[in-house]
């Protein structure tokens, strides 16, 4: 009896509902409103890769480290980032390295990598634990804290002495609320099919063009001033003021990179920290563990030698960026030509969905996902999890650029604040609602009593 195989023209996936014609506006409606619990169900139904529509487009969840890697790593020259995402985020980064693609992106990424010397990780450990030490000097006079404006507000304030080399407290409370209402309002512009012009009177609209008008004034005189005055602090604008500009680029290169480092890298690690946090409070066992590693070191200040040393430390961080990776969704890709993936053709113009947040919860990958077990990254089990399948800073030639500094710097911050501090949920048990912005935030304030560490 020969057996009948059956032709797919798609991967499997939810029921596309007049597909015809291109009036499938229920996937869509979902991806902008619901996009966590629509690609973790997706995923759990179909598996590694699964179809559904968008309108007229194609859609397609990828879900298995080989299928990733496939469009990130083996093919990437077959892709491009979602030309709609970018021409929103393009208004805030300009043409910093989140952006740009191609040799264009080499040529940006070779130059930046370059920054990331020894000097500025120094620079950058040293203030990460002086500013927030500030910090917690500020918390004597709170029994409790906002988490996302706190660790916003830290995040801005080390990227502005670290990057720029200012301080200025009312400055950074500035900044810090712009951050906050950009992450929110980016976000929904880059996920939505459609998005109002900018003309419209709005208070949302208005409040937008203000925080831009902000950003770029705030950082084009900091520039005008470097360039006029030169320091000699190795801070990144010096290093990008001394070093040759790439061929061929605007006059905005400096900003565009400054701000690219400051609201996609920093403002990721705040929002990590604010899930270390919480996962602690949850797990006093774990925080427990952490705090007799800390109370073992000989300083009673931490420095960046000890960062090596601190081995259960930065399991807990990696273990909570699986569960809380604040990149919870990759740039959409969009296939720039007929491209084999699963052994499915799939033509160009597919638009290519790629969730940390999902894969890391897999079964599949990580067994009991949902259980925070930071031992699953010890030196006998880290060999267990799949190549490929975890992925808190990207993956390929696009993986983040500051990984290393962004790891260091979250150690850094959870040990200082647990050697004075115990964080506990204002109401006992509290789960907060996750809200996939620009980073993975909590849905609304999340507050958290301070207590003193032993």
């Amino acid at each position: 009896m020969i057996q009948r195989v059956e032709r797919r023209a798609h991967p499997p996936g939810p029921t596309n509902f007049n597909g015809p014609t291109g009036l499938t506006w229920r996937h869509a409606y979902r991806i902008v409103f619901d996009p966590l619990r629509f690609m973790q169900q997706t995923a759990k139904s179909y598996g590694d890769i699964s179809f559904f529509r968008l309108f007229g487009k194609r859609g397609y969840l990828l879900n298995h480290p080989d299928v990733i890697s496939q469009v990130l790593i083996h093919q990437a020259d077959a892709f491009e980032k979602l030309p709609r995402q970018l021409s929103v985020i393009r208004q805030i980064f300009g043409d910093g390295i989140l952006v740009t693609e191609r040799q264009r992106w080499r040529t940006d990424r070779q130059h930046l990598q370059r920054a990331f010397n020894t000097s500025l990780m120094e620079r950058n450990a040293r203030y990460t634990v002086l500013q927030t030490v500030k910090m917690l000097d500020r918390w004597q006079a709170q029994t409790e804290v906002e988490m996302t404006w706190e660790m916003t507000r830290l995040t801005a304030e080390v990227a502005s002495v670290v990057l720029v080399g200012e301080g200025d407290p009312k400055v950074v409370d500035r900044l810090t609320d712009a951050i906050m209402f950009v992450s929110d309002e980016f976000s929904h512009e880059m996920n939505s099919i459609w998005t109002l012009p900018d003309w419209i009177p709005l208070t949302r609209k208005r409040k937008k063009q203000e925080s831009l008008q902000f950003y770029r004034e705030l950082f084009d005189q900091l520039i005008a001033k470097r360039k006029a005055n030169p320091s000699a602090n190795e801070d990144f604008l010096q290093f990008l003021i001394d070093q040759p500009t790439p061929r061929d680029v605007g006059d905005s290169f400096i900003r565009d990179q400054l701000l690219t480092i400051l609201i996609a890298a920093y403002h990721a690690t705040s929002m990590a920290l604010v899930w270390t946090f919480h996962l602690l409070e949850k797990h006093p066992e774990v925080e427990a563990k952490a705090l007799d590693e800390l109370l073992a070191a000989e300083e009673s200040q931490l420095e960046r030698t000890q960062f090596q040393q601190l081995t259960y430390l930065r399991n807990v961080i990696s273990e909570s960026l699986r569960l809380y990776p604040a990149a919870w969704a990759l740039f959409v890709r969009q296939s720039t030509r007929p491209v084999t993936v699963r052994g499915y053709e799939i033509a160009a113009g597919g638009w290519f969905y790629i969730s940390p947040f999902v894969t890391h919860r897999t079964e599949e990958f990580f067994p009991n996902p949902l259980v925070f077990d930071p031992d699953r990254f010890s030196l006998g089990r880290k060999k267990e999890i799949p190549k490929n399948a975890y992925f808190p800073f990207g993956l390929g030639g696009h993986a983040c650029i500051g990984e290393r500094m962004a790891t260091e710097q979250l150690v850094l911050i959870v040990a200082t604040i647990l050697k004075r501090y115990r964080l506990r949920n204002r109401i006992p048990g509290y789960e907060p609602e996750l809200a996939g912005r620009l980073a993975l935030r909590p849905r609304g304030p999340f507050w958290m009593k301070t207590e003193s560490s032993r």
